[in-house]
């Protein structure tokens, strides 16, 4: 049997298209056809599976959320208290790596500096978790740098591409993620204002902050500070830095309004009276605790305060940070291990279930499994439709192909009386369906997904399909691969048989 080479093999695929006719107008109008039912089909089926997490998660997947309620209506305001704080303080001894913070919610206004007409721009970012600088990698930066003072963030860039994403006009205004270096953020109810100094690309929806800044995130939230992190903010911080004793710093013009009493410059104040802890902390408290006053504090430029009302010592305000959770009964855990710290707050819980129920979760798969569901809703009759139609292009594919090489069993025979050797037959049979496929499927699978790409890009159509480009490739591959066995496969059928064999099926046929 002679075998061909490749440039004869190509030289016979060409010919045996150019005999076809316009029986070849009807594979690649049929195949070309099949190819965007198929593509369309895809896309429908996958948007069903597939979804963008940018568009979804809400919090950050390292976070636990911890709520408390009470068990029965009966129990005393106190003891649920009093078992709130046992609880909580339990968990700090057993479970491993417990990193508890206050989360807040609300949005932050991002303030542009640069036209006039563009500073109130309305641009706000949601839906993202506050995470404390102690969770942030330096590694993983992207540009700009850590934090230094206590109203500098870091912002990670799910955020900056999913507003970058979004149809809001001023996306125009920041051509890359170093523009948004020395943005400012704002939050609205107190005007507490933020800093953007460090990208990162940790792949979470978060702004990193310290805590102590978090707890200003509170239309009656704390605003306190460390002396170190008022000092850090302005070198000429005045207060008296060797007071005895813990105690607390007030500012001095919150001094002023709440005592009733004016200060002359370099006058001291009365160290004797208390402060509460429920005046730092402004809304839910447990604890009645009173501070000795230490003195108060001021700003080297009179009239700046950025927001602070007390200073107190680091020990202090985590302490005050746990008043704060304690008094709101519930708090977030920032794990790497999220299910393993799950399991052991449970665990913890357990013993309290008289008194109150616990809810621990973990936010992001919560939101994930909503979605899901909601998705889920609708989502059997769209896609059995979507199944059927893919099946029945298959077929199509299929029988087609098919179909081609069995009207052509004569031209089979020819070439097997002829001598060429059935693998330069079959060779070339798979070359002419692999010109075929590629005339008809790329234009047909790339051009429709391009469109779906096209239309789901315009919010204003509230269409929108899943359909990343590599499920249009692996289709791609998967229509190559379904044309090449229904063409192979009936020619190795016919070719199995001796060639005198094949002359006389020929002969009856005829």
């Amino acid at each position: 049997a002679a075998k061909l080479g490749l440039a004869e093999t190509w030289k016979m695929a060409l010919e045996n298209l150019s005999l076809m006719g316009k029986k070849n107008f009807f594979i690649v109008a049929v195949l070309l056809a099949m190819a965007v039912l198929l593509t369309v089909s895809m896309a429908n089926f996958a948007d069903g599976y597939l979804y963008d997490k940018s568009d979804i998660i809400a919090a950050d997947s390292h976070y636990i959320s911890v709520r408390a309620v009470v068990a029965k209506e009966q129990v005393e305001e106190a003891k649920y208290n009093e078992t709130f704080r046992s609880f909580y303080e339990e968990c700090g001894e057993k479970v491993g790596g417990f990193s508890p913070f206050k989360q807040y919610t609300g949005s932050l206004q991002l303030y542009y500096s640069g036209f006039p007409q563009l500073e109130n721009n309305g641009v706000s970012f949601d839906n993202f978790s506050y995470v404390s600088l102690e969770h942030l990698d330096q590694e993983k930066l992207l540009c700009g740098k850590m934090p230094d003072t206590l109203f500098e963030v870091v912002v990670d860039r799910w955020l900056l591409d999913r507003f970058m994403k979004s149809d809001n006009p001023n996306t125009v205004l920041y051509p890359s993620i170093e523009d948004f270096l020395g943005k400012r953020l704002t939050f609205a109810p107190n005007g507490c204002t933020f800093t953007i100094v460090g990208i990162s690309g940790a792949g979470e929806p978060n702004i990193y902050l310290e805590q102590n800044a978090a707890l200003m995130l509170n239309a009656v939230g704390a605003h306190i500070a460390t002396p170190e992190q008022a000092e850090a903010l302005d070198s000429g911080l005045k207060y008296k830095k060797d007071a005895a004793g813990t105690g607390v710093w007030i500012n001095r013009d919150a001094y002023q309004t709440l005592f009733f009493e004016e200060l002359r410059e370099g006058a001291d104040i009365n160290t004797k009276k208390k402060y509460w802890l429920n005046d730092i902390i402004k809304g839910d408290y447990i604890s009645n605790k009173q501070y000795n006053i230490l003195g108060y504090f001021e700003f080297s430029e009179r009239g700046a305060d950025y927001g602070i009302e007390y200073l107190l010592d680091e020990k202090e305000c985590e302490r005050l940070r746990d008043e704060c959770i304690v008094g709101s009964k519930s708090f977030y855990v920032y794990a790497e291990d999220v299910d393993a710290v799950i399991k052991q707050i449970r665990g913890v819980a357990k013993q309290y279930s008289g008194i109150m129920k616990v809810s621990v979760t973990n936010p992001a798969d919560e939101q994930v499994r909503a979605y899901l569901e909601e998705r889920r809703e609708g989502m059997i009759g769209r896609n059995l439709l979507a199944a059927a139609a893919i099946i029945v292009s298959l077929f199509m594919i299929y029988f087609t192909v098919k179909s081609n090489v069995a009207s052509r069993t004569e031209e089979l025979i020819v070439y097997r009386l002829l001598g060429i050797a059935r693998r330069s037959i079959i060779r070339a049979y798979l070359l002419e369906i692999i010109l075929v496929t590629t005339y008809t499927a790329i234009p047909g699978i790339l051009l429709t997904s391009l469109v779906i790409h096209f239309i789901s890009a315009i919010p204003s159509l509230e269409i929108v399909f899943s359909f990343p480009w590599w499920c249009s490739l692996a289709l791609l591959a998967a229509v190559y691969f379904l044309n090449a066995i229904a063409s192979v496969v009936p020619v190795r059928r016919i070719l199995s048989k001796p060639p005198a064999e094949l002359a006389a099926d020929g002969s009856a046929h005829r």
